[in-house]
Order: C-alpha cells, then structure tokens, then sequence
C-alpha cells in the first residue's frame, strides 16, 4: 500500500496542524511538508602542503593522541575572538554563501581539514535539536580537505525530515521548527524560488532555528572513537 504525505493547510499556520491525506505517493517514508499561509597563527602549516595525486590509495583513519591533532585554522572557532576571514549563513550552499568577496580560495579549500591528514572524520553539530552525525570522507584527494568538510556538513542539513522524526518531536518544537522552515524559504529571491523551496517542506536546518551560522569547530573531548574516527564539534550561532 502507497505511504501517505503529510502537509499543513494554509489556515492553520498558528495553531495545530490539520492533515491532508495522498495517497498517490511513492513507496518511501513521508516526507514533512508544511504548508502554512504565511586570528590565525603567525605561519600557516597547511600552506606548503603538496596536494596529493587524486588517484593515490586514500589515507588510513589512524589513531592519534589528542593533542597531536591540529584544525585547520579555516575551520577552527576563533581564537581571542578575532576575526575568521569568512562568514558561512548554513542556510545556503556554502558556494552561494562565501565564494567572494568574503569567501575562501580554492587553496584554502584543497588545504587538510586537520593534521595529521586522514581520509574520514565525524562533525557532530552541537544543538539540542541536532541528533545527526555527518559522515565525512575524502573526496577528490586522498584526505580530507575544508571543502569535503564544507560540502558533507550542507548536505547532512539539507536532507528532507521524515514524517516519524517530525512527530517524535514536543508539540512546541514543532511549532519552532515550522516558523524556522517559514523564515528559510522565505529568505530566498523572488517567488519562484521561494515556492519551489516551500515545497521541498522542513529540512534537518529547521531544527537548528535561528541558530545557522558556522561558528568553528573544535576537538570532541573524545576526539577519537573507534567507530566514528576522529570527531569534530561544530558550533552553531545566530546571525
């Protein structure tokens, strides 16, 4: 039997949601569509790194002490509150987001994500909200570099929310990631692409509310699991 779709009518965008049932959907889970009416150090060691031949074997997940593992600066959270160079808003693919006048260049992008290099870690994305790890492995090079890092956390906020994760939140949470879905949609240019994006429903940002803009990331205190690698926290703020 066909799954069925849920999405919001238009006349209930401030109090609970009544349900309109499809029965023409294909055979995967519901997805949610709601539908209301409404200072970096002195000498940068990443720099004279050579760029390794893409079709070299990819680089083992070693273990390493924690102390031994460095964040590229690009991606590390500011030290004494300096200034990162860059501003990345989640909301937007990081090419759409920064790639100018304030952005990264493709050098910075190629450069190792941390040292010693390896070809796979984990973000976990600290928000009370966030229950998702990203996955993130070596994609054009044999380690992984800013832009993989970049790249695989977009894509981990972007995927579309199920209906059953969406109803296993609180009834308030839900309310706060529907006024978050309004207000991303919301925020792109001209009402083509802002329909377009209404439709594709809540995506896992939602979740994070207004707290979307990359704020750095940091060592787990278990930087290393035997599981999920190397770990990196990402810290999350507002605009």
């Amino acid at each position: 039997m066909p799954k069925k779709q849920v999405r919001f009518t238009d006349s209930d965008a401030s109090s609970s949601p009544a349900w309109s049932i499809y029965t023409n959907m294909p055979s995967s889970p519901p997805l949610v569509n709601l539908r209301p009416n409404i200072p970096l150090p002195a000498v940068n060691p990443y720099q004279s790194m050579p760029t390794p031949h893409p079709h070299k074997v990819p680089l083992p997940v070693y273990i390493y002490p924690q102390k031994s593992i460095v964040i590229n600066p690009t991606l590390a959270v500011r030290q004494h509150g300096g200034p990162r160079g860059w501003s990345w808003g989640m909301t937007f693919h990081p090419g759409n987001s920064f790639y100018g006048q304030r952005g990264l260049t493709t050098t910075q992008l190629a450069e190792t994500a941390m040292w010693p290099m390896t070809s796979a870690l984990t973000v976990c994305i600290v928000h009370p909200m966030y229950p998702w790890q990203v996955a993130v492995h070596a994609g054009r090079h044999t380690h992984v570099t800013v832009e993989d890092v970049l790249n695989g956390v977009y894509h981990n906020l972007h995927k579309r929310i199920y209906q059953k994760e969406f109803d296993a939140m609180p009834h308030r949470r839900r309310s706060e990631i529907a006024a978050a879905y309004r207000c991303r949609y919301k925020q792109l240019n001209g009402s083509e692409a802002q329909e377009k994006e209404k439709n594709q429903g809540v995506r896992r940002v939602d979740y994070l509310l207004d707290r979307r803009y990359f704020a750095g990331m940091v060592l787990r205190s278990d930087a290393y699991s035997q599981k999920e690698g190397v770990v990196l926290e990402l810290k999350v703020g507002q605009y």
